[in-house]
């Protein structure tokens, strides 16, 4: 089937009565485009939906349980939508005859255009601002702290365009997200709506990415609309008080950083506290005349509360959780790239939620096995992680295909990094950081570089970011040579590639049966295990066995645990639950869902029937990823050699299980070697965008970062807390996300 010219989303929440007019303006006049319209509804209480359908039954509707706000809306639509361009138009408008096939026609002509506005006016046809400068903190000191919001602005090179109206198409910032139109490719290649806006300030944001990826942003008069300007948001005028006037200061921090909206916040409070006296008394004026309603007192003082508390914590960003927080970015088209010469296109496709990518979950998991990747890519555990790991990150999930199969998977995000006075835009890996895993890309051999392409393009282009970073990789999925290639073959993008990471990854690669293990660990190692068991088995009946049962393991870990914990408290330490922030809440996630699927174990020693060590892992597909050991501890036992004997147990049952591999874990462990495990090396691929701030930025972050590792991690933690057991605390998130 034909696409479309043009697929019309329109955003309803409660407006019944002017949608049917603007359903009307489009399928009652000439357009002389093809279109579709698809129409969101969030979660409106009146009889829109059913009199949409009803009357227009040619309209798709997507129909949230609530309302989720303008961007995301407009992204679900985005999703599923087939016109060569979209069009953003507020159901509060009314199409005039021919403009979109006039907006059409000059969008094609023009391929350098990334968004088009038109002119838009009042219903009783007086001209209506359409289109903006970007903000900054002179425009908002001009307009919310001195009283010069009426002044024209133009002379002075900064404002919003106020009140011009423009002859002739005219490149501009920012056009309106009433009616905004661009083509498909740009979707594609720049994201979505960032959803942590929920209404108001989007348009500008998504405006400043476009600009940046290097389309241009047009004013068009040579089609108009009517817009009626504000239907919706009159209704809920105190719930969005909040949204609104933190919207610039979101805006800044998106486009200048977290000091310029902290800034852009305090002269924001400054005008309010300006005006909040004449305010005050021409609202109980009103109130006496019973002009106007309560709670639009109330409002100005939960907006005045708002900036208040934005002088101590950045408000304006959503936490995970709140209305429009989740995600950003998602795209809804594709962006092909020739991977080999004769293969075909590699094409990607980038959605920002698990959610949305829940209907792959399958192919997820076999695309892991086919690509030579680890269970710390699978579905359930990425999404997992980000659970509990994702708060202030942005996700980026990056699906390639070839064809309509799917080749690759990058789970990646993007956040925002402070050393002292440095500020770093970072895009990391799913995983790459607050816990102790692998991060091989699962991507196939004959995708790599064309997926490392697109995703250079994506973050380091696109999303602006300082840097990008593979890793950590490790064993025969790490494909160093192939993912560095293809950064060398982005020069234009990249300034620097590195690789950092001096620690290994220990692998033990199993024979077909135990006792060929043991003839391959030599003499030595094979005496004293047997010596060991002997031994112990005179003082204690002992008993080997492994828990996988999916009604157990989530007991079973509760007990490790405390095993786990006790072991460590024993050696002064807190351990790797104690250490890690959210350790334990995030393993028994892991255990509960993927033990659900029989993919959990613990190997167990058992005497007098009492647990004495406890090795915990996970099985995907044939390997074993050994996470932690446990015993007990104290003189009783410490000539026991449980910690040997309980690794040589668990290679033992993995081997008559079946698997050929156990990926054993970060870190030189002399024992490890002598069992039979191979180290490989743990590396960490960085690429840092072209630019001198750039470089000078991450120059300095790099060498406050190692200072933080020598100073805090080095001597803090690892020695004096040895010593001094008031300094045991949980390693600092500030180490665990910018030390790589």
């Amino acid at each position: 089937m034909t696409p479309p010219d043009l697929s019309i989303v329109i955003i309803n929440w409660n407006g019944l009565v002017v949608l049917r007019d603007c359903l009307a303006s489009i399928h009652g006049a000439p357009q002389g485009v093809t279109f579709e319209v698809i129409v969101v509804d969030n979660a409106s209480t009146d009889e829109s939906v059913a009199v949409v359908r009803r009357d227009y039954p040619e309209v798709i509707i997507l129909c949230n349980e609530q309302n989720r706000g303008f961007a995301a809306a407009n992204n679900q639509a985005f999703a599923v939508s087939r016109g060569r361009h979209v069009l953003l138009l507020n159901n509060d408008t009314v199409v005039l005859p021919n403009a979109l096939k006039e907006s059409v026609r000059y969008l094609d002509a023009n391929p350098g255009i990334g968004m088009l506005g038109c002119r838009v006016e009042f219903p009783d046809r007086s001209f209506q601002t359409s289109c903006y400068r970007f903000n900054d903190l002179l425009e908002v000191f001009w307009i919310r702290v001195l009283p010069m919001g009426s002044v024209r602005r133009e002379t002075l090179n900064f404002g919003r365009y106020f009140r011009r109206q423009f002859k002739d198409p005219t490149d501009v910032d920012v056009v309106a997200g009433c009616f905004a139109m661009l083509p498909r490719g740009v979707i594609a290649a720049v994201g979505g709506f960032d959803e942590d806006f929920f209404m108001y300030g989007e348009d500008e944001e998504w405006c400043s990415r476009i600009k940046r990826a290097g389309w241009r942003i047009t004013y068009f008069p040579g089609a108009t609309i009517i817009h009626l300007h504000r239907f919706s948001s009159k209704k809920a005028r105190r719930a969005l008080r909040v949204i609104e006037c933190m919207s610039p200061v979101l805006v800044l921090h998106k486009r200048r950083g977290p000091v310029v909206a902290w800034c852009a916040n305090l002269f924001l409070l400054a005008g309010f506290l300006l005006r909040l006296p004449a305010w005050i008394v021409l609202d109980v004026i009103h109130l006496a005349r019973k002009t106007a309603q309560p709670r639009l007192l109330r409002s100005r003082f939960t907006a005045l509360f708002a900036h208040l508390k934005g002088l101590f914590r950045p408000i304006w960003l959503p936490r995970k959780g709140d209305p429009g927080a989740a995600v950003a970015y998602p795209l809804a088209a594709e962006s092909p790239v020739k991977s080999e010469p004769g293969a075909g296109p590699v094409t990607l496709r980038v959605t920002a939620s698990f959610e949305a990518a829940e209907t792959l979950r399958n192919q997820w998991d076999d695309l892991v096995v086919r690509a030579g990747g680890d269970v710390y890519q699978t579905y359930d555990w990425c999404r997992i992680w980000w659970k509990h790991y994702g708060d202030r990150r942005q996700l980026h999930l990056l699906l390639f295909y070839s064809g309509e199969e799917l080749v690759g998977i990058i789970p990646a995000f993007t956040e925002i990094l402070w050393l002292g006075p440095v500020r770093v835009k970072a895009a990391k890996m799913v995983g790459g950081d607050s816990t102790i895993h692998l991060c091989n890309l699962p991507v196939l051999s004959s995708a790599l570089r064309p997926a490392v392409s697109q995703a250079l393009d994506h973050f380091l282009g696109n999303q602006a970011c300082d840097v990008l970073l593979f890793g950590p990789l490790a064993g025969t999925a790490a494909r160093l040579d192939e993912i560095l290639a293809a950064g060398q073959e982005k020069r234009r993008l990249v300034a620097t590639t590195r690789t950092s990471g001096s620690e290994g990854n220990t692998y033990f690669h199993l024979p077909a049966s135990f006792e060929d293990y043991l003839k391959g660990i030599g003499k030595q190692q094979r005496g004293n295990f047997t010596r060991t068991v002997t031994q112990l088995s005179t003082l204690h009946p002992l008993a080997f066995d492994a828990v996988s049962d999916p009604a157990k393991v989530e007991a079973e870990f509760e007990e490790f645990r405390r095993l786990h914990d006790a072991q460590w408290q024993s050696e002064g330490k807190l351990g790797h639950f104690g250490d890690w922030p959210g350790a334990e809440a995030y393993t028994r996630d892991l255990v509960r869902v993927l033990g659900a699927k029989g993919m959990v174990r613990f190997h167990r020693i058992l005497a007098n029937n009492e647990v004495i060590s406890s090795q915990f892992s996970f099985v995907f597909r044939g390997t074993s990823y050994w996470r932690l050991p446990a015993r007990v501890w104290g003189a009783k036992w410490d000539r026991s050699s449980l910690g040997r004997m309980g690794l040589i147990k668990m290679i033992a049952a993995t081997i008559e299980e079946g698997s050929r591999v156990i990926e054993g874990g970060r870190g030189h462990y002399s024992y490890k070697v002598q069992l039979g495990g191979t180290e490989s090396p743990l590396r960490t691929v960085e690429f840092v965008r072209r630019g001198f701030g750039v470089t000078v930025r991450m120059r300095l972050f790099r060498l406050l970062a190692r200072f933080l590792d020598i100073v805090y991690f080095k001597v803090l933690f690892v020695r004096a807390a040895r010593k001094f057991p008031f300094l045991r605390r949980p390693l600092w998130v500030v180490w665990i996300r910018a030390v790589w």
